[in-house]
């Protein structure tokens, strides 16, 4: 039986990992849990934006939402503003919120776009029907009903953290729940002869360690799946050339917006994560289209504030091992896979790992069938995200610089090819297994990069259209009221407001 559990490296990954399984119990007794890290070792952490999933694992592992808040120096997120993406000068806004309203079982893009059709939809844009878009970009929101009266009160909210601060929350309460913390640095791995699983690590000064189960957070190392289990490394550079990142903290020069920008550049993108503390700024890009020099000057030219840190520099390949569980090793975090944080999904990514390791939690070190399991729906996942990331790219109208010019004519995944066929066709929705993305997600990122279908839901030939246009029209203006009326963000208002619902 799975007793003890050894989760090499800490991190968001360990300390998320260690928390949560630390809850479970074998025989009637908690899980014995040890993280091993070294002080030496530092992490990535250059901060971090979420998606509302986070709250559910905060949830999960019974945090304190509010202390959690003020110990990550975290502000509110609804959603990412998209600058120059579809072309140098445009906007829109990917919402964590549904748009509109239904007519009739016909969704509301094909109202709008059988508007605009019709010559009457003017100015109307898909965000102007989202509230929660809308909040946001005033500056604005307001904790979601528990009782909405319209699809457009449907909206959810996440944050905005300092990796390293999340971290040590994650860590103190790790700690009080009994997971033991050893302090040392990996030195190598012992297997059995027979069954090839894991049995024990040694550190240096040759302290052992056993365990009935091992998780890798040891980052892009992968320490034990990639160097013990001899997984491969499946690189996605083909569809996501960004191979490299560089981060520079500043100083705040106004109150924290309460989304992410995401800006593109001419071999990649920028992100701009506000904390209470300061601001998080990160220049994504593709060093065969770029150097390191241009792109940290880009990146300088963009922030605003005087920098708090030297330059953070990462190299990574994006993509995935080719099996996450092997034997009596799972792999959690980036020593499982990797994709640039355009959609911030580092963290929704390890959460799901460890929700999907409970669901399969196995009854002894070897288990085969349900390793299997793991493997093909982190798989699954991981090409989901990959799909949604590429779209970000490939419908963009820029031709710019060599980057654009490349990763507009590249092949697309099937998958991808697909989804955006049909969607083409006639507004519909391909949903696959594993989705992280929902339709409004898509919409979103599908309207904003300007693909709709080339014909609307043949029902709306009934209704007048100067009665349709009435209606959008009154939409558009309680949307906005609503949001105009709404206070200033308050994340951790919020977090009480989402911890007395719980208690009701």
């Amino acid at each position: 039986m799975i007793e003890r559990v050894l989760v090499l490296g800490g991190g968001t990954a360990g300390w998320m990992t260690a928390l949560a399984l630390a809850q479970r119990s074998s025989h009637g007794r908690p899980l014995l849990v040890t993280l091993v890290d070294s002080a030496s070792i530092g992490t990535i952490g250059v901060g971090e934006a979420t998606v509302p999933a986070i709250l559910d694992y905060l949830a999960d592992v019974k945090a304190d939402l509010p202390a959690l808040i003020r110990d990550s120096q975290a502000t509110l997120k609804a959603g990412i503003s998209f600058q120059d993406w579809r072309a140098v000068g445009e906007r829109y806004f990917h919402g964590f919120g549904l748009h509109g309203a239904t007519a009739d079982g016909v969704g509301f893009h094909h109202v709008l776009g059988w508007l605009h059709a019709q010559g009457r939809g003017g100015d109307l844009k898909l965000e102007d029907f989202s509230l929660c878009a809308q909040m946001a970009l005033r500056g604005r929101f307001r904790a979601p009903p528990e009782q909405p009266q319209a699809e457009h009160d449907v909206y959810r909210w996440a944050l905005h953290l300092d990796a390293g601060l999340f971290a040590q929350h994650l860590r103190q309460q790790a700690l009080r729940t009994g997971v033991q913390h050893v302090d040392g640095v990996f030195e190598h791995a012992e297997t059995d002869a027979v069954t090839g699983a894991l049995t024990a690590i040694t550190l240096t000064g040759g302290r052992r360690l056993e365990a009935d189960l091992f998780i890798d957070c040891s980052g892009f190392r992968g320490l034990l799946i990639r160097q013990a289990m001899q997984q491969p490394w499946v690189s996605w550079r083909h569809w996501l050339p960004c191979d490299r990142a560089v981060a520079q903290p500043t100083a705040s020069t106004a109150p924290p917006t309460p989304y992410t920008v995401s800006q593109a550049l001419t071999a990649g993108w920028r992100w701009r994560i506000p904390l209470q503390h300061r601001v998080g700024n990160g220049h994504v890009y593709a060093s065969e289209f770029m150097g390191d020099d241009e792109a940290l000057a880009l990146l300088q030219a963009h922030a605003d504030g005087e920098a708090l840190a030297d330059p953070n520099w990462i190299r990574f390949d994006p993509g995935l091992v080719e099996q996450p569980w092997v034997r009596n090793v799972v792999a959690i975090g980036l020593s499982a896979g990797f994709l640039e944080p355009l959609e911030s999904t580092g963290i929704t990514l390890i959460h799901s790992a460890i929700d999907k390791l409970q669901t399969l939690w196995p009854d002894g070190p070897l288990a085969p069938a349900l390793a299997a399991e793991f493997n093909r729906s982190s798989r699954l996942e991981m090409e989901r995200i990959r799909d949604f990331l590429v779209l970000h790219y490939a419908v963009s109208t820029r031709r710019d610089s060599e980057f654009w010019r490349h990763v507009t004519h590249a092949p697309l995944p099937d998958s991808l090819a697909h989804k955006l066929e049909v969607f083409r066709a006639n507004g519909h929705f391909v949903r696959h297994e594993w989705e992280t993305f929902q339709d409004n997600s898509w919409l979103a990122v599908y309207t904003g990069m300007g693909v709709v279908p080339r014909r609307q839901d043949a029902r709306l030939a009934r209704f007048p259209a100067a009665q349709v246009l009435q209606a959008c029209e009154s939409m558009k203006a309680q949307i906005r009221r609503t949001a105009e009326q709404a206070p200033l963000p308050d994340a951790e208002a919020l977090a009480r407001a989402r911890a007395q619902t719980r208690k009701q």
